[in-house]
């Protein structure tokens, strides 16, 4: 969390904010300057490994299989209270685009134990595919915390971090880069 204040903080003062203002803006003061808040947009920097994966639901996932699309992913563990947080949008967001040739979701679940993520994800009705894998997710999407989500592009690059904008924010994002092939 530290991490992210900071980040929000660093992108107040970029658009305007002042420093001087900054816990009064941060905590909704009524004297709060108006800045308008934008995540830095995803660079795509990094070629993935190829990779093969089993997710809960028995598909095979392979480097391949993200080709020709714009995929979401995102990190995540049973323990993290704020990877909880955001599964209601994950699950409505891979409900908008299951069905969509360009677009898909796929998450990676850091849990030592696949049974810890699977007995979560049906008690709680999700159905977005989740790979168990700690390996994995170090090695394709290395995170400094959690949750952490990046993108990968038509070409098989890996995006900088990227920021899970909700529903509507990452679909648009998705679409921009599954049109920039």
């Amino acid at each position: 969390m530290p991490d992210e204040v900071a980040t929000i903080k660093k992108y107040y003062l970029a658009h305007g904010g002042k420093e001087e203002r900054w816990l009064e803006w941060a905590t909704g003061g009524s004297a709060a300057e108006s800045v308008r808040m934008e995540w830095p947009r995803p660079e795509f920097n990094k070629t993935l490994a190829d990779f093969e994966a089993r997710d809960l639901a028995g598909r095979t996932w392979t480097l391949a299989d993200l080709k020709g699309k714009a995929t979401f992913v995102g990190l995540w563990a049973t323990w993290c209270g704020s990877c909880r947080g955001e599964h209601e949008e994950l699950q409505a967001l891979y409900e908008k685009i299951k069905d969509r040739e360009d677009l898909q979701l796929f998450t990676i679940s850091i849990d030592e134990n696949p049974y810890l993520a699977e007995t979560y994800m049906k008690e709680n009705g999700y159905t977005f595919p989740v790979i168990v894998s700690q390996n994995l997710g170090w090695r394709l999407f290395p995170a400094l915390g959690l949750p952490s989500a990046y993108l990968v592009d038509p070409q098989g690059q890996r995006s900088s971090r990227f920021h899970f904008r909700g529903v509507d924010g990452t679909l648009k994002e998705l679409e921009k880069v599954a049109g920039a092939r």
